[in-house]
């Protein structure tokens, strides 16, 4: 995504739009954190991420996500990369509605965009699925391939897959996309934010599609965007989300 501006002679010269960010991240949740950035005179830390619920996305997508298994992705810790490994360092959150859930680092383009976007100094992102042993199952994957054990995770995923689609049943339905924002309000005090978009009825792998959905509505009402490349707007994409209503989003600042 960062490198898309690479491309901005060659796509006006062509007079083609190109859109990027079209998915839960970084379009939602970076219009998660706009809904609110006026209550805030200065923005230090962001921790988000997403648990899923228990019914398994396509096997592109799990194919996509254990790519960095057990290898070091980068995060922000105090304005400085912090490496950390992928699918490891488990932690238990607990949501509104969806109880504890089980999340992990992952690797998302937000890490790159929001310390630009926001000045944030640290930046963090964990996700996981609906079940905790589905979890686990990455947990171990990751410390296979962290070791040596396992030279390369792709094989892996049409088998974790298969397993998965075995426990649906057990899942609640529910998805999250959680963040929590750090800083100072206008009055120069610490404030802390926590905005969390919850989905039922397993309609979360569908709020990835809302962005694009978003900007096929704009497009049909008439909107032509200007040449080159450019990220989906943002509160286009949230309206199009809440208007849904398998979509619940609440906000908690104090």
């Amino acid at each position: 995504m960062r490198g898309i501006g690479t491309l901005d002679e060659a796509a006006r010269a062509a007079g083609v739009t190109l859109l990027s960010g079209c998915s839960s991240v970084p379009t939602l949740s970076a219009a998660m954190i706009d809904e609110h950035r006026e209550r805030f005179s200065r923005i230090e830390r962001i921790e988000h991420g997403i648990s899923s619920s228990a019914k398994m996305p396509g096997l592109s997508t799990i194919q996509g996500v254990l790519a960095y298994a057990g290898k070091p992705i980068l995060q922000l810790k105090d304005g400085r990369p912090h490496p950390v490994i992928g699918w490891q360092g488990l932690t238990l959150r607990k949501l509104p509605r969806l109880g504890t859930r089980l999340v992990a680092n992952v690797d998302v383009p937000d890490l790159d965009l929001f310390a630009e976007r926001y000045g944030a100094h640290t930046l963090s992102f964990q996700a996981g699925a609906g079940l905790k042993v589905a979890g686990l199952a990455n947990a171990l994957l990751a410390q296979a391939v962290k070791l040596g054990l396992v030279r390369d995770p792709a094989p892996w995923a049409a088998r974790l897959h298969r397993c998965g689609t075995w426990f649906e049943g057990f899942g609640d339905g529910l998805s999250a996309l959680y963040i929590d924002v750090h800083g100072l309000g206008q009055d120069g005090q610490p404030l802390s934010m926590s905005v969390q978009l919850t989905a039922t009825h397993d309609h979360g792998p569908e709020i990835p599609s809302c962005a694009a959905v978003a900007v096929v509505h704009k497009l049909l009402a008439g909107h032509v965007p200007a040449p080159g490349p450019g990220p989906v707007p943002a509160r286009s994409a949230w309206r199009s989300t809440c208007g849904r209503s398998t979509i619940r989003i609440t906000c908690n600042c104090k």
